[in-house]
């Protein structure tokens, strides 16, 4: 059986209505990969090649912004997941991350219109 990869959105927006910072910054990761591998799915069923390494980090997103042949609205999801890629390696790196609370919240808003998108590319 297949993840579902949106059970880690739906993770995410449970954990940023909880204050503590390990519950805040797992919310901005968890964000973050719910969209990117819902991403990578998408350009895997266009026979886009993915890696499956860490260089799809990276890959999925300049892909997305550079290929609206897939789909009018990529570059817009790939813009919103290198945002969402930026904070959840903040989140999951450093020490110090200001204003982590508004962050983690914008982030679940910025993945939950990533899902939207997500959805109008996978129609037919």
């Amino acid at each position: 059986m297949s993840f579902d990869w949106g059970e880690y959105l739906r993770l995410a927006k449970e954990l940023v209505n909880r204050s503590g910072e390990a519950e805040l910054r797992s919310a901005i990761s968890r964000a973050y990969y719910s969209i990117f591998r819902r991403a990578c799915k998408i350009l895997k069923s266009k026979n886009i090649p993915i890696t499956e390494s860490g260089v799809d980090h990276q890959l999925v997103p300049e892909v997305l912004k550079a290929r609206p042949d897939i789909h009018p609205i990529a570059p817009q999801l790939g813009i919103y997941l290198e945002r969402l890629r930026d904070d959840r390696r903040r989140a999951d790196y450093y020490d110090d991350f200001p204003n982590l609370d508004k962050q983690a919240k914008l982030d679940v808003l910025i993945a939950e219109d990533c899902e939207n998108l997500i959805k109008l590319m996978s129609k037919k």
